[in-house]
């Protein structure tokens, strides 16, 4: 299960990710703060867990929160979506919930084309 979780870099999102990477999740999320560097941080950060060394783990698991596209695939490719920021970034909360919510429509569409067609 990949799990999807807002500026890493803050002190709440970096306890539940290590919580839920512990739990054998996989963890995917935003680096809010310091540009590339933090971003490259974050994610020797979450590739050094032992859960993150699995057959179709994400390659990069952490996208810069200035850059949308990047952050949008990884919360479309996630089961879940933690948004720890709500209060400090409204904004930024309601589309990675927007952006989750067509992740879902999309999948449902593509289970359903599934059913129809006999497959599972």
């Amino acid at each position: 299960m990949r799990v999807f979780i807002t500026d890493l870099g803050s002190s709440l999102s970096t306890e539940l990710a290590r919580n839920c990477q512990d739990a054998g999740l996989e963890v995917l999320g935003t680096a809010a703060r310091g540009g590339k560097s933090e971003m490259a941080a974050l994610k020797r950060q979450l590739q050094s867990h032992p859960s993150s060394d699995v057959d179709g783990a994400a390659k990069e698991p952490v996208a810069l929160q200035s850059d949308p596209a990047a952050w949008r695939r990884l919360v479309q490719m996630a089961d879940v979506v933690v948004v720890t920021a709500v209060v400090s970034d409204p904004k930024l909360a309601m589309e990675t919930l927007k952006a989750f919510e067509k992740r879902g429509v999309t999948k449902g569409d593509e289970e359903t084309n599934e059913d129809e067609s006999g497959e599972n």
